[in-house]
């Protein structure tokens, strides 16, 4: 394993340690690319990031993208703010990244974090 959870806001990727403001929920490797995914009740309200918490990293720690923006909003107090991933995952066959957001599943591109082939969440 290339990935270490040092605690809730750090992870070791090769030989470097990273800190995040926000919780790292998941960690995943698929195809020689760390993924993380950061829990969204720890950013600030309003931030466009919440819909893009999933980022990619290569096994020596260096940040190679973060998640194409979905661009699906949801209301909230009168306002519209981005959908967050909620989860991710390898699917069964062990061939593709999958991101969950409340009415949507893309699946993500491990070596770009762009999103494809949308299916309805239900």
């Amino acid at each position: 394993m290339i990935a270490e959870r040092i605690s809730s806001h750090e992870v070791k990727i090769g030989n470097r340690t990273l800190t995040f403001t926000q919780s790292v929920y998941t960690i995943l490797e698929t195809d020689g690319v760390v993924v993380l995914e950061l829990l969204t009740d720890d950013f600030q309200a309003g931030d466009d990031n919440v819909g893009r918490n999933v980022l990619g990293y290569d096994n020596q720690g260096n940040r190679l993208w973060i998640v194409e923006d979905h661009e699906l909003k949801i209301g909230r107090k009168g306002k519209k703010v981005p959908q967050s991933f909620l989860g991710i995952y390898i699917s069964q066959d062990g061939r593709k990244l999958k991101g969950v957001t409340p009415s949507v599943i893309f699946t993500i591109d491990p070596k770009t974090g762009k999103l494809s082939e949308p299916e309805l969440n239900r």
